[in-house]
C-alpha cells in the first residue's frame, strides 16, 4: 500500500467514526422535523463546498502517486473512485436525517395512541377483565366477557377481543 493510499484510508476511517458519532446523536436528540430540515440543509452545503475543496486537495495530493502513473486511463479511473467516495458520504447525509425523521414520526404517533388509550381507561379496563379471566371463575372466555363486560363499562365484543391469546387459568 502506498503513501497516499494509507492517508486516504486513514482519512476515510476517521471521516466514518465521526459518521457514526454524529447519526447517534442526531438519532438521540429530541429535535422536530424543521430542526432536523435545517441540520440537513446545513450538512449537504458545507458537505458540497467541503466535497469540492477536498476534491481539489485530493488531486493536488493525490498528483504526486497519480504522476507516476503513465495510463491516462487509469489515472481517470482512480480520479474517479476518489470523487465518488466523497459523494457517496455526502448521500449518506440525507438518508440519516430521512431515517431519523420516520422514527420520530413513528414514535409521535404511538405516543399518541397510547395516551389516547389511556386517557379512556381502555387500557385498564382491558387489564381488569385480563384479571378476572386468570382468577378461574369462568369456564369460558365469552362468559367471562358478557357477565363482567357491564361491570367494567365496555361493550361485550370489547371484552372478548380484550381476552384474545389470552393463557387459561391456572387450574
Amino acid at each position: 500500500m502506498t503513501d497516499d493510499m494509507k492517508l486516504m484510508d486513514c482519512i476515510w476511517k476517521k471521516a466514518h467514526s465521526l459518521y457514526e458519532e454524529e447519526k447517534v446523536k442526531l438519532e438521540n436528540s429530541k429535535l422536530n422535523r424543521k430542526a432536523l430540515i435545517e441540520l440537513a440543509a446545513q450538512a449537504i452545503t458545507r458537505g458540497t463546498v467541503l466535497e469540492v475543496q477536498l476534491h481539489f486537495l485530493l488531486a493536488a495530493c493525490g498528483n504526486c502517486g497519480l504522476d507516476k502513473i503513465d495510463d491516462p486511463q487509469e489515472k481517470e479511473v482512480i480520479s474517479g473512485a476518489m470523487y465518488t467516495a466523497i459523494q457517496v458520504d455526502s448521500n449518506k447525509v440525507s438518508t440519516v436525517v430521512n431515517k431519523i425523521w420516520a422514527k420520530k414520526r413513528s414514535d409521535i404517533s404511538s405516543n399518541a395512541a397510547n395516551k389516547l388509550h389511556e386517557a379512556n381507561g381502555n387500557k385498564a379496563k382491558h387489564k381488569a377483565i385480563r384479571e378476572i379471566w386468570m382468577t378461574g371463575i369462568y369456564s369460558s372466555r365469552d362468559e367471562c366477557a358478557e357477565l363482567e363486560c357491564e361491570g367494567l363499562k365496555m361493550s361485550f365484543s370489547a371484552a372478548r377481543k380484550a381476552l384474545r391469546n389470552t393463557p387459561n387459568p391456572p387450574a
